[in-house]
């Protein structure tokens, strides 16, 4: 895509898909990184396959108390059908994160493997 964009003899063409795809990305990137600058070092505390159970874990750790990121929420969720084995990440700063891996494990149903 970026090859047929930046390619002087082709002609420009946009596709609807994957502007959408780069707009998820992009998307999920910066909230990242605005996560990472305002709680620094963060660590990816649960693995979430099934985005119907992903704001109740969000919500769970936001009545602890905890700071929560998904981590590539936008990009899964565009490709639910398509990648369903694609997990979202949920990253809380490193000194929760002992703490928000007890609050999930209930939630979830199983241990995280390693």
């Amino acid at each position: 895509m970026a090859a047929e964009w930046m390619c002087a003899d082709a002609k420009l063409t946009i596709r609807v898909v994957e502007l959408t795809v780069i707009a998820c990305v992009v998307m999920d990137v910066a909230g990242e990184l605005k996560f990472r600058y305002a709680h620094g070092a963060v660590a990816g505390v649960w693995p979430v396959h099934r985005l119907y159970t992903l704001p109740g874990l969000l919500n769970a750790l936001d009545a602890a108390g905890i700071p929560a990121f998904p981590r590539g929420r936008h990009y899964r969720t565009l490709w639910n059908f398509f990648a369903p084995m694609v997990p979202v990440d949920i990253l809380v700063p490193v000194e929760h994160a002992n703490r928000a891996e007890a609050i999930l494990v209930p939630l979830a149903g199983s241990a995280r493997s390693p």
